[in-house]
């Protein structure tokens, strides 16, 4: 099976859009923004699309992502 070469700078682009997303865990949950989750799952379901598609997700404690 032939693998494709790999778009570094679309990778770099994905990964920058991801890293503008706070989400921070905090003991003191009156400082937990779920915003910032909620707009960093719709992120990932957008920019992976096959992704999404392919593997199971369960969400943990509604805001942390596995994958399977």
């Amino acid at each position: 099976m032939a693998v494709e070469p790999l778009d570094t700078a679309a990778l770099a682009q994905r990964l920058a859009g991801a890293l503008r997303f706070r989400t921070v865990s905090y003991q003191d949950s009156s400082r937990f923004d779920a915003r910032e989750f909620e707009g960093f799952q719709r992120y990932l379901r957008a920019t992976f699309p096959r992704l999404h598609a392919t593997l199971k997700l369960e969400k943990v404690n509604g805001y942390g992502l596995l994958y399977e």
